[in-house]
């Protein structure tokens, strides 16, 4: 348990308790082999053995990627929006649209926003072999953010670029995990906006947060990755069978987390 900060020891006369947890959490997941010129040529290959990279190939499966989605969202009846470059008010909407009902489990709403990312650009030498080269500044292309309520960690949303490697961002919220694990241990709690203001057991609330510091919590966090990334996200770029046979996995080292 962290200690108090200031303002917390003022008004410790007010309050009833407390409890540490870390608040937002941002992953980058990445494919290794699609962040340098060999290992894309690699991967590229053992996509498609039988057929040279080309920039027109790429710009197919960026293509391929938007029209998948947007047919999804028609068939389901998930809306799919467009959004302006840096709103600050995505997640804010998405929240509006949240399903109602508590059993809901997968995506409810796909976001399309333009930003920065990794598109390799592939050119032909005198002799007809392809040159690729890491451009010096990312293109803005479109990104879609797949908003997802999961069980064990409430609202999640996953950020995916359309082209490939196919980067994305994972973004978690460390108190909606201990609000769906203090419901599921029946611990009865209370939330005005973004603030816990009644709970039953505050040392049993304080024991679930511990949960998400370790390795249990890293395993927590690689766990709830792979149940969305590749089926609910990744599968507009590559069918199943084209993850498997090109070994398409994602690595996340990289994260940030703020407390609150």
């Amino acid at each position: 348990m962290a200690a108090p900060d200031e303002f917390s020891g003022y008004i410790s006369e007010l309050l009833r308790g407390s409890y540490d947890c870390v608040d937002r959490i941002v992953l980058r997941a990445y494919h290794p082999m699609g962040q340098t010129s060999g290992g894309f040529l690699l991967w590229w290959n053992d996509l498609n053995p039988n057929t040279a990279l080309s920039q027109e190939h790429l710009r197919r499966m960026a293509g391929d990627f938007s029209r998948r989605v947007r047919a999804f969202g028609q068939k389901h009846q998930i809306p799919v929006q467009y959004s302006e470059i840096e709103d600050k008010t995505k997640h804010a909407r998405a929240e509006k649209l949240r399903p109602k009902d508590p059993n809901f489990q997968g995506v409810f709403l796909i976001l399309v926003a333009r930003a920065p990312a990794l598109v390799w650009q592939i050119k032909k030498n005198l002799k007809g072999q392809a040159l690729i080269r890491r451009p010096k500044n990312w293109p803005l292309v479109n990104h879609y953010h797949f908003h997802i309520i999961d069980r064990q960690w409430g609202h999640i949303t996953i950020r995916m670029s359309g082209h490939p490697p196919f980067g994305a961002q994972i973004l978690l919220n460390g108190h909606e995990w201990v609000e769906c694990q203090a419901r599921q241990q029946s611990i009865c709690w209370a939330k005005e906006v973004t603030v816990l203001s009644r709970v039953s057991d505050l040392v049993a609330l304080g024991r679930l947060a511990e949960g998400l510091g370790g390795v249990g919590g890293l395993a927590t966090l690689a766990q709830v990755c792979d149940r969305w990334i590749y089926s609910a996200c990744l599968c507009f770029g590559l069918s199943q069978p084209e993850q498997q046979r090109s070994q398409f996995r994602y690595a996340q080292p990289c994260w940030n987390a703020w407390n609150r």
